[in-house]
């Protein structure tokens, strides 16, 4: 399934986070279901469809009309579905119970919309028909804007009142013959399954009633069908009902028909049933709990299935269910939640950085003993309690930290630390491994190379589990032992965390380094809310950068035969073709005579008794040479002069000897001026 969503000019007014927690809820949808449908959903902030939202509601739908169907035709279309390979077992079962059910709508429309008949069949799919417009209050104050986090008490989990909304436009509406959006007197698939005392209930009845969702002829109460009025009847009832009404935790519920502020009203395995009766497809066995959804073994339930939890999903067992089968991790994020005292006896398997296990009912506290014995199992003991948990036997956990921490609100987390990979290889002081963090930049080749000021340093340090990175209240930076800071610059949602740094004149160190990390009021943490050590990238890197914005100092100017011998104050290079002009006299770089000195800090110039060329401008006679960094070499008459007076001297008066021999009188005294004004210079 494909939904493609639209926003409205009225979301411009909306937190940039408003258009992030839609993207999540529609990639929630998007990986639920595989129906060959593409579904065009239209957002707006405040209002829908272009009119403003009613007082004190969350989110208000509606949906695009599709024709008037009848009893007949949906039933067909649903036994249709449920005869298909992929079909949900959950359709399969619901569409059998209505195998010679007569009409209980006397002939009444089904309003069910564009997208549901899409989804059952009914009508083609249309990647271009817009399906439905959703709207949400424009109050920030009000949402949690958080994907996966409990919101503060005072403020609603927005991702699930979206889950909620989205939801009804894909079908899950309920009319039991009352008006619908479209049709008078209509009926929505959801009334097919409406129950109370075993008995099929074609009515809201009073306030408070017992109405109930099942797929097996009333013998399974799945979740009890809002009955209150003013509400949607498709809803689960959150007020008196049985189990609190939700199917989720404490009746919590995104489906819920009200919202409570200050928990996490996720889209549940029994949300999901509902929605494959209504003809959508599970992309996925119904055991796989996939991201942003709960799956919920309440008291009393056994689940006897294993249960793979995906990226992002959350298994939930209720003090006195159970789980039989394994309990599998399949991707970072996934949270197991155990609201009784005693752990499972299930092994654990995949349980990796990233994952949570979060122990409601044991308050632990806050000094446990932490012990990873053979075969895996994590002891944990405190004031005279032990706790075990078995995880897979197979797996590998060196090197990593395992965290029992208390959650502040009574109950025990369990997880891997988020750290550089490789943490249990570096510590402050000492190298990081060559994995954990990467430096890259132009003339940067496997973390070493010499730069200058203008190159640009990229830090990627590598995360042993995806990783969000909030910079609302500042941005984290690396101290570095130039006196600089590189500064964070992408990677939040990923495994690596990136930091650049400009090098600038005056940075100088022979091998970069961190000296430290700054959070700066931002936080870095796994995506359960967990922050991240990153102490291990303190140290020395792997490789070795040097900074350098220092020019190479003239230190010597020696005669070697008919040439001269530079040095310098480092080992420098040949950048071009190097030249070097003093009092108009010309040298040549000799290349080899260079290199026979086996010296990096030398150079040697040829001069020849050419006639003198154009004096340069002071502080550029000489060209071509560098230092490794590629700072320009400085060598001019006063350096000479300082360096070697006797060079200049002997210069200047091979010079006057070279023009004499040629007659060239009047040049000759051009040279004797020079001479004497270099000698009072030097006196």
């Amino acid at each position: 399934m494909q939904i493609n969503v639209s926003y409205d000019s009225s979301v411009d007014d909306a937190p940039a986070a408003f258009k992030v927690d839609v993207q999540y809820a529609v990639s929630v949808l998007d990986a639920a279901f595989s129906n060959n449908v593409t579904l065009n959903i239209h957002v707006g902030w405040g209002e829908v469809g272009g009119q403003a939202l009613q007082p004190n509601d969350l989110g208000e739908s509606e949906t695009a009309v599709a024709p008037r169907y009848t009893y007949n035709q949906i039933v067909g279309a649903l036994q249709q579905a449920a005869s298909q390979p992929n079909a949900s077992p959950d359709l399969v079962t619901a569409a059998q119970t209505l195998v010679g059910l007569p009409d209980p709508t006397d002939g009444g429309p089904f309003d069910i919309g564009l997208a549901e008949a899409q989804a059952l069949g009914l009508a083609p799919n249309n990647p271009t028909a817009n399906d439905g417009w959703v709207g949400f209050a424009a109050d920030t104050s009000e949402w949690s804007f958080s994907t996966t986090a409990t919101p503060a008490s005072n403020k609603y989990y927005l991702v699930g009142t979206i889950l909620h909304e989205i939801t009804e436009v894909m079908g899950r509406d309920s009319d039991i013959g009352k008006a619908g959006d479209h049709y008078s007197d209509a009926w929505g698939v959801p009334d097919l399954f409406r129950f109370s005392s075993g008995m099929r209930s074609d009515g809201p009845g009073p306030g408070h009633s017992t109405a109930y969702f099942s797929i097996d002829n009333g013998v399974t109460n799945l979740g009890t069908w809002n009955n209150h009025g003013g509400s949607d009847f498709g809803d689960w009832y959150s007020g008196f009902g049985p189990a609190g009404g939700g199917t989720g935790p404490s009746g919590n519920d995104s489906f819920n028909d009200f919202s409570n502020p200050g928990v996490l009203n996720q889209i549940t395995n029994t949300d999901l049933t509902l929605m494959h009766v209504l003809g959508w497809t599970p992309s996925e066995p119904e055991n796989f709990v996939l991201k942003g959804e709960m799956y919920y073994v309440q008291a009393g339930q056994v689940e006897q299935d294993p249960l793979l939890i995906m990226a992002g999903g959350t298994v939930d067992i209720a003090d006195g269910g159970a789980v039989t089968g394994t309990i599998t991790f399949h991707g970072e994020g996934g949270l197991l939640t155990i609201e009784g005292d005693t752990p499972p006896t299930n092994t654990i398997g995949g349980f990796k950085a990233g994952d949570t296990i979060y122990f409601s009912g044991a308050p632990i506290g806050t000094h446990p003993t932490v012990t990873l014995l053979a075969d895996n199992v994590l002891q944990i003991v405190e004031h005279g309690q032990t706790y075990d948990f078995q995880f897979d036997p197979s797996q590998d956990f060196s090197g990593q930290k395992f965290m029992v921490t208390d959650d502040g609100s009574g109950g025990t987390e369990v997880y891997i630390e988020p750290t550089l990979t490789t943490a249990g290889s570096a510590s402050p002081g000492s190298s990081p491994s060559s994995n954990s963090i990467s430096v890259t930049g132009p003339d940067i080749t496997d973390g070493s190379g010499d730069i200058n000021a203008g190159h640009v340093v990229t830090f990627t340090l590598n995360m042993n589990t995806d990783i969000v990175v909030d910079t609302t209240n500042g941005t984290p930076t690396l101290s570095l032992n130039d006196g600089e800071l590189a500064t964070y610059s992408g990677g939040s949602g990923s495994q690596a965390l990136t930091f650049t740094y400009t090098v600038a004149n005056g940075d100088n160190t022979p091998a970069l380094a961190i000296t430290g990390v700054n959070l700066n009021g931002g936080t870095v943490q796994d995506v359960n809310g967990h922050d991240a050590d990153l102490s291990g990238a303190v140290g020395p890197l792997q490789g070795n950068l040097q900074i350098d914005t220092t020019p190479p100092q003239l230190t010597g100017v020696n005669m070697s035969g008919s040439s001269w011998v530079f040095s310098f104050s480092e080992p420098v290079m040949a950048s071009g073709t190097p030249t070097l002009d003093l009092l108009g006299r010309p040298g040549s770089y000799d290349a080899n005579a260079t290199a026979a000195l086996h010296d990096p800090t030398k150079a040697v110039f040829d001069f020849s008794s050419s006639s003198p060329a154009a004096l340069p401008a002071p502080g550029h006679e000489l060209t071509g040479i560098t230092d490794l960094a590629g700072n320009a070499a400085t060598v001019d008459l006063a350096t000479a002069v300082h360096t070697n007076p006797v060079f200049t001297v002997l210069l200047v008066f091979t010079e006057i000897a070279a023009e004499y021999a040629a007659g060239h009188s009047q040049v000759e005294e051009a040279g004797n001026q020079q001479a004497a004004g270099l000698f009072h210079l030097l006196v």
